[in-house]
């Protein structure tokens, strides 16, 4: 778990350094930025991403997953890539590979709740960092599983292009049950 605290720190360290606003946390379903400081995305850029990432959520907290329009924040050519999960899970490409990853993966999980979500500038057009809270309950081992995230995302087009995503190992493991990995 101190591994993650410290990459957790060491991100958030780096991009404050990189960034030039730090957007306000909401856990509402549109988040918006704060309006503080000059920056390189304009504000409608800075809420567009937010609204992706937001939209993204909402896909893992839906009723029915295989209903959720993936196809309206994910690009034809998206790679949505999870560094922490398992092999077969790692890396997704193309619109079908993330919307089918999506719908399997929720469902192992209920009642999600993301809070906290926050969005870093980076120098970069187009790229955020994201952080924020998840817990969901986990009926196959009756534990509630609760991590901070952290993911890089890439908005081309008004889509997301790229999502990275980062998260705490060893609450995952203990909520979902299996080892984790250092």
């Amino acid at each position: 778990m101190n591994s993650i605290r410290k990459l957790l720190v060491s991100t958030a360290v780096a991009a404050g350094l990189i960034t030039s606003v730090n957007a306000l946390a909401q856990s509402g379903p549109a988040p918006h930025a704060s309006r503080e400081a000059p920056n390189v995305a304009t504000w409608q850029q800075q809420d567009e991403a937010l609204d992706l990432v937001a939209a993204y959520l909402r896909a893992w907290s839906a009723e029915d997953p295989s209903r959720y329009p993936v196809d309206q924040f994910v690009s034809d050519d998206a790679v949505f890539e999870y560094p922490y999960a398992d092999e077969a899970s790692r890396r997704f490409e193309g619109r079908d590979a993330i919307g089918q990853s999506l719908r399997k993966t929720g469902l192992a999980a209920s009642n999600w709740s993301f809070t906290g979500l926050r969005l870093f500038q980076t120098l970069e057009p187009g790229v955020y960092f994201v952080e924020y809270k998840a817990s969901a309950y986990v009926p196959a081992t009756q534990h509630t599983y609760e991590s901070r995230y952290i993911a890089r995302v890439t908005v081309r087009d008004g889509k997301i292009a790229n999502y990275l995503e980062l998260w705490e190992r060893e609450a995952k493991a203990t909520a979902f049950g299996g080892a984790s990995r250092n």
